[in-house]
């Protein structure tokens, strides 16, 4: 007996359809509850940000930002087309947890530290 291409696939089909017939109902239930978008506990450290989300962000001006990137101390990119880059910086998520981490880090500067010491300002 030969069978052809169209009776296998049917024949597949419906042993199919028979073992996932009891979990039909689990299968649909699970779809019905993944319509809602569960919140985002955390960023994604790849996300890219625009100037003004990162000025937003941490509450300084989109200028400062800009001042930031030209002088290399926050990374930023300039995505384009591939022969050239765009006009628009983006800013990884996770650059600018870096560059605030670095910015807690940094020490006062010695100019500072020597005005406020006769006033008792400690700088800590």
């Amino acid at each position: 007996m030969l069978v052809s291409e169209s009776d296998l696939r049917e024949l597949l089909r419906d042993e199919v359809r028979k073992e996932f017939r009891h979990h039909r109902e689990e299968i649909l239930e699970a779809l019905r509850g993944n319509d809602k978008v569960p919140p985002m506990n955390e960023p994604n450290p790849n996300e890219l940000l625009t100037v003004e989300q990162v000025a937003q962000l941490l509450k300084v001006i989109p200028d400062t930002v800009r001042t930031w990137i030209q002088s290399g101390a926050l990374t930023a990119s300039r995505p384009g087309d591939g022969t050239r880059p765009g006009r628009k910086y983006r800013v990884r998520r996770s650059d600018i947890d870096a560059f605030v981490a670095a910015s807690q880090r940094r020490p006062a500067p010695p100019e500072v530290v020597a005005v406020s010491e006769p006033a008792g300002i400690s700088v800590g």
